[in-house]
């Protein structure tokens, strides 16, 4: 509440006395005093004021007033109302008075005067009368009157207006300044039959005044609703007293007593509020004026809080919610709190507005006992709480738990690692099938305990099945599956030069899909392609069994399958040396597959080409490539795979006995048809008598049982109903980031017999510089860290001296003789500074074109390679078994040398050394033991000693120039025993490398200079 000011504090203005009509004036004496201008007359020395108009507030008929002059004190101002036309008399009253004015006129519609006449005048102390002369009036108009008294204790204490017997006056007011007041004079009737129209007087005058202000303001006594006071009454005329209470913003009258009456209690209060109090005594003459300060403040008492509801009642129960209704005892609440026992304290459940009498507790639990009870509140409390009178209730039971279901998930591989889809998982009641990344899940699995059983024809499971527990989501439940088929599967990868989209995808999968026909019918139905992961692969970075280019000559590397740096070269288009399109593969994708099989062949069968090449025949330096003495074979993958299409599947087979022409590489190489290649011990292959760092053919001992019989063809498996692509899944990989063009050309640290040797067996080093073909030409560097930390130089050769097999094509060779156990760290660089390097074709077999192809088919001319690449690699090696002899020298410490055609590695390591090997036979026949592998500059010497290990059987000598080896032959009896020593021709030499074996013969020993026979 805002503190009130002063409430009976006037603002000081005029007294005016509103008449009404338009006049003129006649003055006359009516009692003594004295009157310096007359009717008509005009001082001659006016006031300058005389010219100013001043506004003052509305009068009580809602017209604004004017006074004729401005600043003046003691002006009384008559409005009054005209009913008919005639003069108005006027009498008036002044004390003391210098001099005074008088100003009358006309008041028009929009309440502006309009002066009829002004007069000035001299001193007067005493009353007159005069008549008033108004122009231009017409009935019913407003007409004024303006006295103004002049003087330092002047003051207007009588102003009376009189209408002649036929002219009425209405409406008369009175404004008046606050040194003069006027009021009605209450001893004179206002009408006409008591002769006055208007009279006014000054209370004073007549004893007629507004009581004395009360004093001494009290409380006597403070309830909520109350507060009692008494005064002190300080007049003996007023009618009564006003209480008075501010409200905010205004004083406002909350009561009235009687006159004598001291006191007065203010009812209907606002509890706790503080008010202010104030008292005036009144009488018909106005009332005390208001005291600035000396009203009272007062606090009401405190609110009572409302009454205890009662008698709560149950009236609902659910599992959740209880419904209760109450009696509303009070009628001061502001509403009702809900509470609810938690087991320590009542806390509020919930609230509802006054006068609610029902509520429903809700969000409860089941079957759960509660303690429950209603206060009503306001803002001044609550209803204490009882001791006793809550509801107990009990809610209805619970629903039976819903059942809580679990997932489980796992994935499921072949031995291969790759994912394997459309295997299904059961747990006996639910099953799923994994998708095409392996995984699978279980879903609405309740709790409980499960058996997990996948199954997909022609699989087993490891684990066979999984026990589980299920309480929550379970994961990992993995299962590696393998084929339950005969057939060996085969995974491999390919580095794709794009990202096809899925349409084009379908293109490169239905080469695969041909390619894996072809794999099942070539192999007799032993082998099936598997997992074929296809990495979207700009810049070759992949060391991928088929590196996949847009355009090529499709070729391999024998023997490359699992070899770092070997792979097939396959592509969209195959193109000549001229890079005229021979055959578009995206369109054909039957011959696709079928020449990535004849690639194939070479690449993971270890067999050589059966075409005719118009290139010439070099049985020294290329007896593996095709040339113009050849004769093909027929129906043959190794010789026109394109033949094979439109069902024609023998062409998808390998030679046999019965149509080898034994004029072609595959025979210049193993001696031999592609089948009996294949079925043959590695033992049993053709040796070379100078060493060659080439790869071991691949064996695949299972080959052996679906061989074709003696005498007969391949048999044919791409029959109705096969079984070719049961294992095959194509997956494609991630797209790789693209890398840097001169990162393309990568090097590769191969060693032969594999990272563990055992002295004297060497180190035997091939190293293959490419990008997509073999890169000769480079500069070659290389060293070797001993376990001890010293380093060796290494040489690479690809200039066809042994180790090396064939110069410049892009296989670089170098042998090691380890002097120490431990580790030896290789590290081989290549550099192009010179611009020397280009890509060529001789190290690896070419796919021969369509028949109908009519260009010649010769090797496409290398590349240059411009790059001033340097790219390097290394690889760890361990080497154990180091001594200072390899093989003893006499019987007491020769080495065993088993006769099954197994080689072991000997070394020349000072002059004069020999080598002894003793020799058993397991049973009866014909031995041959021979040197083969010559290396560093070995010129060997190979005598056969008798049993004593003295007496010379026989004996031959062998060189670095034919490439053929030596050998002897020896018919032994069962469990007899010779000797061989191997020594170099020159007895200075002191290092040299080659390897013994003995055994029964092997088809290259036919092909040998020397063949001495000696029959024990």
């Amino acid at each position: 509440m805002n503190k009130p000011s002063n409430p009976f504090t006037y603002s000081r203005h005029r007294w005016v006395i509103s008449l009404i009509t338009g006049m003129m004036l006649i003055l006359m004496l009516v009692s003594n005093g004295s009157v310096q201008a007359t009717e008509g007359e005009t001082d001659p020395n006016p006031p300058t004021e005389t010219s100013t108009s001043v506004s003052v507030p509305p009068d009580l008929l809602g017209y604004p007033q004017s006074v004729g002059i401005a600043g003046i004190p003691q002006t009384a101002y008559v409005r009054f109302e005209r009913t008919h036309l005639g003069n108005v008399f006027a009498t008036y009253c002044i004390n003391n008075a210098s001099s005074y004015a008088l100003d009358w006129g006309l008041i028009d519609s929009n309440g502006n005067p309009t002066r009829n006449m002004y007069r000035e005048y001299g001193a007067l102390n005493g009353c007159l009368m005069g008549v008033l002369f108004f122009t231009g009036v017409t009935d019913g108009m407003h007409l004024y009157v303006t006295i103004t008294a002049r003087g330092s204790a002047t003051s207007v204490t009588r102003f009376d207006l009189y209408p002649t017997p036929t002219n009425l006056l209405n409406q008369c007011s009175v404004q008046t300044d606050s040194l003069s007041p006027l009021v009605r004079d209450p001893r004179y009737r206002w009408d006409t039959a008591a002769g006055i129209a208007c009279a006014f007087v000054a209370p004073a005058a007549v004893g007629l005044v507004p009581p004395a202000a009360p004093g001494n303001l009290v409380l006597t006594g403070v309830t909520k609703n109350s507060v009692s006071v008494t005064w002190q009454d300080n007049s003996n005329n007023e009618d009564g007293f006003k209480l008075y209470r501010w409200d905010g913003s205004a004083w406002v009258v909350h009561g009235t007593v009687g006159a004598n009456v001291t006191s007065y209690t203010y009812g209907s209060l606002t509890c706790n509020t503080q008010y202010y109090f104030n008292v005036n005594a009144y009488n018909a003459y106005g009332e005390t004026p208001a005291p600035s300060s000396g009203w009272l403040i007062v606090t009401t008492g405190a609110c009572d809080p409302p009454a205890a509801p009662g008698n709560l009642v149950l009236t609902g129960v659910t599992k959740n919610s209880v419904s209760v209704t109450w009696q509303d005892n009070s009628t001061n609440e502001d509403g009702f709190k809900l509470y609810r026992w938690d087991g320590s304290a009542w806390v509020v459940h919930g609230t509802v507005g006054a006068n609610v009498t029902s509520y429903t507790y809700g969000s409860l639990a089941c079957n759960t006992q509660y303690y429950l009870n209603v206060n009503a509140y306001n803002a001044y409390g609550e209803t204490p709480a009882p001791s006793s009178g809550w509801l107990i209730v009990t809610t209805s039971a619970c629903d039976p738990p819903p059942p809580v279901y679990y997932t489980v998930s796992g994935q499921i591989r072949d031995d291969s690692g790759a994912p394997l889809p459309g295997v299904t998982v059961s747990d006996g009641t639910r099953s799923a099938t994994t998708d095409s990344n392996g995984n699978y899940t279980l879903s609405n699995v309740p709790a409980g305990n499960y058996t997990l059983t996948p199954a997909k024809s022609g699989y087993r499971f490891l684990p066979v099945t999984r026990s589980i527990s299920v309480n929550a989501n379970v994961i990992g439940q993995d299962f590696t599956a393998a084929s339950t088929e005969t057939a060996k599967p085969i995974d491999l990868t390919i580095s794709l030069y794009r990202n096809p989209t899925t349409n084009q995808r379908a293109v490169y999968e239905a080469i695969i899909g041909y390619f894996a026909d072809a794999v099942f019918e070539q192999s007799n139905g032993a082998h099936k392609l598997r997992s074929v992961r296809i990495y979207p692969d700009p810049n070759g970075n992949i060391d991928a069994d088929i590196r996949w280019v847009r355009n090529c000559w499709p070729s391999a590397v024998p023997s490359g399958y699992g070899v770092s740096g070997s792979w097939i070269n396959m592509c969209d288009l195959f193109t000549d040396k001229k890079f005229n399109i021979v055959s578009n593969f995206l369109q054909d994708t039957e011959a696709g597959g079928y020449t990535l099989a004849h690639e194939f062949g070479h690449y993971y069968y270890s067999l050589y080409d059966e075409y005719w090449s118009e290139k010439a025949c070099d049985l020294v330096y290329y007896i593996y490539m095709p040339c113009n003495e050849d004769k093909p074979v027929e129906n043959s993958i190794m010789n026109l795979q394109w033949k094979a299409r439109g069902g024609r599947y023998a062409w998808l087979n390998f030679s046999t006995p019965l149509n080898n022409t034994r004029k072609t590489a595959q025979h210049r190489v193993y001696l031999a048809s592609g089948w009996e290649t294949l079925v043959r011990p590695l033992s049993d292959d053709p040796r070379p008598g100078i060493l060659r760092n080439m790869w071991k053919r691949l064996y695949h001992p299972e080959l052996i049982a679906v061989a074709p019989t003696s005498g007969q063809a391949p048999r044919i498996d791409l029959v109705n109903g096969h079984q070719a692509r049961s294992m095959l899944r194509v997956i494609w990989e991630q797209p790789l980031a693209s890398i840097a063009a001169d990162q393309s050309i990568a090097a590769y640290l191969n060693i032969l017999d594999g990272t563990a040797v055992t002295y004297p067996d060497p180190i035997r080093i091939l190293a293959v510089l490419r990008r997509n073909l073999p890169i000769a030409g480079a500069v070659a560097t290389g060293e070797v860290i001993m376990p001890s930390g010293s380093k060796q130089p290494i040489t690479l050769r690809d200039d066809g001296v042994a180790p090396d097999d064939r110069a410049d094509d892009g296989l670089y060779a170098a042998l090691i003789v380890p002097t120490e156990n431990g580790d030896h760290r290789i590290q081989v660089v290549f550099s192009n500074p010179n611009a020397t390097a280009m890509e060529v074709y001789d190290s690896v077999s070419l796919t021969p074109p369509p028949p109908d192809y009519t260009s010649t088919l010769t090797l496409p001319a290398p590349q240059p390679v411009t790059d001033p690449f340097v790219v390097n690699a290394q690889i760890i090696v361990s080497v154990s078994g180091v001594q200072n002899d390899d093989h003893g020298d006499n019987t007491s410490n020769a080495s065993i040398l088993t006769a099954n055609n197994q080689s072991q590695w000997g070394r020349i390591e000072r002059p004069g050394d020999r080598d002894l090997f003793q020799i058993t036979a397991p049973n009866d026949m014909l031995l041959v033991v021979r040197v083969t592998n010559l290396a560093m500059g070995m010129e060997p010497k190979l005598r056969l000693l008798a049993a004593d290990g003295q007496t010379e059987l026989a004996s031959v000598t062998g060189n670095t120039v034919t490439r053929q080896y030596p050998f002897i032959t020896y018919r032994l009896t069962s469990g007899s025993t010779l000797y061989a020593e191997v020594s170099h021709q020159n007895p200075s030499a002191s290092q040299a490398v080659y390897q013994i074996s003995a055994g029964a013969p092997v088809i290259s020993d036919q092909w040998q200079l020397y063949l001495p026979l000696v029959i024990q």
